[in-house]
């Protein structure tokens, strides 16, 4: 895993630790919209787990969004 360490500190950690390691599902980012159509910035963060799977054989911690999670249980049965 590689760990990226911004100039703000731990948010460089954060995102990195944010990413599906096997798709590279990563953060989305946009405005959320007030009644008065005032722009604020935001996040829309994806569901990331670090899990053990099984891959070639061998167990791997990997960081893993419930997308690919349930692809890999549903190849294995």
């Amino acid at each position: 895993m590689i760990v990226f360490v911004a100039q703000d500190g731990m948010e460089g950690l954060w995102s990195c630790l944010m990413k599906c390691d096997i798709c590279g599902k990563q953060a989305h980012y946009g405005h959320s919209v007030s009644h008065s159509k005032q722009h604020t910035q935001r996040r829309w963060l994806h569901n990331v787990h670090r899990s053990t799977i099984i891959i070639n054989g061998k167990k791997k911690k990997v960081n893993i969004c419930t997308r690919c999670l349930r692809t890999q249980y549903k190849e294995a049965r």
